[in-house]
C-alpha cells in the first residue's frame, strides 16, 4: 500500500462524487509528482479501486464503492483519521460505549460535534449507529442512552435502521443524514457505511 495509493483515495474519500482528471486529482492531493501520481493511479485503475470514463476529450476517474479494496482502503483512512483527531480518554469513551452494542454489523459515527484535538474543550459528542433492518433500533438507543448516563459529557445518540438512513439520503429534504456526511468521524462499520451510500448513489443520491 502506497502512501500515492492512499493520498489517491483519499481525496474521493472527501468527495465520494468526484470525477477528475489524474492532474485534477494531484492538485487537489497538492502533490508535485505528476508521474508518481499517474503511475499509482494507473495501478489503482488496474486494481479496480477506480473506473475511468471519456469526458470529452478528457479521461476522468472516480471512486469505485463496488470494489472490495477500495472499500477497504476507505475504512483504514477514516480508521486514521479517528485516531489522528480522537484520544485518550474520550477515545476510550467511544470505544467503550461501542463495545456495549451487542452485534457485529452496524456503524458507530461520531458527528459534527466532536471535540478537535488541542483546539475544543467541548465535550458534546454526536453519536449515530446504524443498525441492519432486523434490528430492533429502539431498544439499542435505549441502552446507549442509559450508558451514555455515565460520560462525564453530554452525549445525542441517534440509532437509524440503514432503511431508514437510506431514505433520509434520498429524501429532497435536508436532514440529520446528509447533514452528517459533511463532517464525520466513522469509528466502526466504514464498509456497511458506504454500501449505504453506495445504494443511495445508485438511487440518485447526490451531496
Amino acid at each position: 500500500m502506497l502512501k500515492e495509493d492512499l493520498d489517491i483515495v483519499n481525496v474521493f474519500r472527501k468527495n465520494l462524487f468526484l470525477a477528475d482528471s489524474i492532474r485534477g486529482i494531484m492538485i487537489k492531493m497538492k502533490n508535485k509528482s505528476y508521474g508518481r501520481v499517474f503511475t499509482a493511479a494507473q495501478e489503482l485503475l488496474k486494481q479496480g479501486v477506480l473506473n475511468s470514463q471519456k469526458l470529452g476529450m478528457s479521461t476522468v476517474c472516480s471512486i469505485n464503492l463496488n470494489d472490495s479494496k477500495a472499500l477497504a482502503y476507505l475504512s483504514f483512512l477514516d480508521f486514521m483519521e479517528f485516531n489522528s483527531k480522537i484520544t485518550g480518554e474520550l477515545a476510550e469513551k467511544i470505544k467503550s460505549l461501542a463495545e456495549t452494542i451487542p452485534l457485529r454489523y452496524f456503524s458507530f459515527i461520531i458527528g459534527e460535534g466532536y471535540p478537535e484535538r488541542k483546539t475544543s474543550k467541548k465535550r458534546v459528542l454526536d453519536v449515530l449507529v446504524i443498525v441492519e433492518n432486523e434490528i430492533d433500533s429502539t431498544k439499542i438507543l435505549n441502552l446507549l442512552e442509559n450508558n451514555c448516563k455515565l460520560m462525564k459529557f453530554e452525549v445525542k445518540v441517534h440509532v437509524f435502521k440503514v432503511s431508514e438512513f437510506l431514505n433520509m439520503l434520498l429524501s429532497k429534504e435536508e436532514n440529520y443524514a446528509k447533514n452528517i456526511l459533511k463532517k464525520k468521524l466513522v469509528f466502526y462499520g466504514s464498509q456497511n457505511y458506504y454500501a449505504i451510500l453506495r445504494e443511495a448513489i445508485e438511487h440518485g443520491f447526490r451531496a
